[in-house]
Order: C-alpha cells, then structure tokens, then sequence
C-alpha cells in the first residue's frame, strides 16, 4: 500500500511537472529555430546551399521535439518503481531501438528527407509505445488500489 501511494505522489508531484517542464523547454528552444532558422544555422555556416538544406533538414527533424519529454519522464518514473527494464526500453527505444531501423530504410525510400525525418518517426513511434506501456501501468496501479481499498 505504501509503495502504491508514493507512486501515486510520485506521478502527480514529478512526473506530470517532469512532462509540462520538458515540453515547455523543448518548445521555447524549438520555436526560434523553426521561425528564424536561416538565422541560426548561419551561425554554424556561411554556405548558403548548405544552409538550404539545413534548414528543411531541421525543421523536419525537430517536428516531434516537444513530445519527446514523456519518454524522458516515463524513463525516470519506471526506474523510481524499481522497473529498470522497462525504464532502459523506453530509454533505448527512441535513440536506438526506432532511430537506427528509420535511418535505414527512409533514405531508401524518400531520399535525403528519409534522414531528417528517421528522427521525427522514431519520436512519434516511441511516444506512442510509451504511452501505451504507461497506460497499462497506470491501469494496474488503478487494479491495485482498488483491491486495497476493498
């Protein structure tokens, strides 16, 4: 039972700040580079092909940025249940598990675009098993505190 109500605390003290927190900060830096990202890229480069390219290739790349933070939260939250496997799943998942397979294959099918946007499919896709690992979750927590209480 207590293991259940520090969960419960742990969520609504952590992790729902942990997400609003992540995606404000991803969407506070996102949003210059997707409105002025001639003039950033440009601090890294004077070519203006490659600034051309650069800048398609991070505004696609970037598209699921603000989302990623549930990954981060949900990584922190299993391992603070004592869930390291899942926790290091849903670690792996974006950056390895979807990422390198998207990377892969994309290229093959829409070219350079398949590279910049590997990065926003692996998002998307890790996101949404996240979410369905912590729906499940939430549900058994749900299952046990129910049984508690009866």
């Amino acid at each position: 039972y207590k293991k259940l109500l520090l969960v419960i605390i742990f969520y609504l003290n952590y992790c729902q700040k942990g997400v609003d927190f992540i995606q404000f900060t991803q969407s506070f830096l996102q949003n210059p580079i997707q409105c002025f990202p001639t003039q950033i890229i440009s601090l890294f480069n004077n070519d203006p092909e490659l600034t051309t390219l650069a800048i398609k290739g991070i505004r696609i790349y970037l598209l699921m940025m603000p989302v990623v933070g549930i990954n981060i939260v949900a990584t922190s939250y299993y391992q603070s249940i004592g869930k390291a496997k899942i926790s290091m799943f849903v670690s792996l998942l974006r950056q390895v598990i979807l990422l390198i397979p998207f990377t892969i294959i994309l290229p093959k099918f829409i070219g350079l675009d398949g590279v910049w946007a590997a990065g926003a499919c692996a998002d998307s896709l890790s996101v949404i098993i996240t979410l369905v690992l912590l729906k499940k979750e939430f549900k058994q927590l749900d299952k046990m505190q129910l049984e508690k209480i009866a």
